[in-house]
């Protein structure tokens, strides 16, 4: 592979605040270091204002959310960008995968697929190795979840741990201030998945437990106005506050002292990193990759999924015992420092782009030499 600059078409969902957006975020900015250049193909970026979708290279095709227009408004865009392709495709979402295949084939090029969380029960993702040279799983559990397919060969699963941005240390605020009102709080995709009706009873019986106490939910999702219902009948409401349609998770992150992740299920949790970052003490669900960064009494505290009670004790132990929510919070940005920090992640992930791009090369000389050598 030669020493200029590769240009790498990163295709993501619509943006909105969720991990798998911080990863492509941290790819985009970051892989200019390595020798990449990026452009992120997506539906729609609308909550981001124009300045940072033109810093981002950030092209929106709404089409690409249906499956029958988006197949053929793809082939047009791959008409269109066919007099300069991009040399690798990093397809960002399965959900995307017939989208950055097709864009591969008309272009000959090779792509790769970034899986984030777990197939669902009746899922079946179907990978031509021919053209999708690997898939990145984000944590080890998802992983083994992949490989728990027999059809995956064990070497085109590559594990890369997602990796978030680390504040400066003048940007890290003391948590639990006594002089006011401790702030509980989550921060994602209001989704099923998410365990949120789980996180508001373990509110309720914090109230019960502990005394005044506000609650963030910061994200938005088909659940926002059912958890808002559930709110008004567990008589919380004017202690919980929503904080939809955000474009950026950094305020509410600065606003929570004690950041929870009640999920059922869960590849790893970006955003939860992202708080540990900001040494906030983080209480997470025992599902999935969460173990791989929380601790349990070193980087965090862990807890049963779906257990509201178990939750609230927990979180009124470090309401009641400050220094130890310090503590783990300072262990918790230490751990995202050497194992989760974005240029980790990043390096890895050009190391992969340049394996698979001289895996490339090597097959198109063969073929050439295949083809110069007469038949008999």
């Amino acid at each position: 592979m030669s020493d200029a600059t590769v240009n790498v078409l990163l295709i993501a969902g619509r943006y909105e605040l969720r991990g798998a957006w911080t990863y492509t975020m941290g790819l985009a900015e970051q892989l200019g270091k390595h020798g990449f250049d990026t452009t992120i193909l997506c539906p729609e970026a609308q909550l981001l204002d124009s300045v940072e979708r033109s810093r981002l290279h950030i092209t929106e095709c709404r089409h690409l959310r249906y499956p029958i227009w988006g197949k053929f408004v793809t082939r047009l865009l791959g008409r269109e960008l066919a007099s300069q392709p991009p040399r690798l495709i990093h397809i960002q979402s399965r959900r995307l995968l017939a989208t950055g295949v097709q864009l591969a084939r008309q272009w000959n090029r090779p792509c790769l697929l970034t899986i984030h969380d777990y197939l669902g029960s009746r899922e079946k993702l179907v990978v031509d190795p021919t053209i999708c040279r690997r898939m990145i799983a984000v944590s080890e559990s998802v992983r083994k979840e992949l490989l728990s397919h027999a059809y995956y060969p064990p070497e085109q699963i590559v594990e890369i741990p997602v990796g978030v941005d680390l504040p400066a240390a003048s940007d890290v605020h003391p948590i639990l201030d006594p002089s006011r009102v401790p702030v509980v709080g989550m921060v994602g995709p209001l989704e099923e998945l998410k365990g949120i009706p789980y996180f508001l009873g373990a509110a309720r019986k914090v109230l019960q437990m502990y005394g005044d106490v506000e609650f963030l939910i910061a994200g938005s999702g088909p659940e926002e106005e059912n958890l808002r219902r559930l709110a008004q009948s567990l008589e919380i409401a004017d202690h919980v506050t929503f904080a939809p349609n955000l474009s950026d998770v950094a305020p509410s992150l600065d606003a929570i002292d004690v950041f929870c992740l009640p999920s059922l299920m869960q590849g790893v949790g970006t955003i939860m990193l992202e708080a540990m970052a900001l040494g906030k003490a983080v209480i997470a669900a025992n599902v999935g990759g969460v173990h791989a960064a929380v601790k349990h009494q070193e980087t965090g505290l862990l807890v049963s999924p779906g257990e509201s009670g178990e939750l609230a004790t927990q979180i009124v132990e470090l309401l009641r015992h400050p220094e130890r929510a310090r503590e783990l919070g300072q262990r918790a940005r230490q751990l995202v420092e050497t194992r989760f920090a974005t240029e980790h992640m990043v390096k890895q992930t050009a190391s992969l782009y340049r394996t698979i791009l001289e895996e490339t090369e090597r097959d198109a000389g063969s073929r050439q030499e295949s083809k110069a050598v007469p038949s008999h």
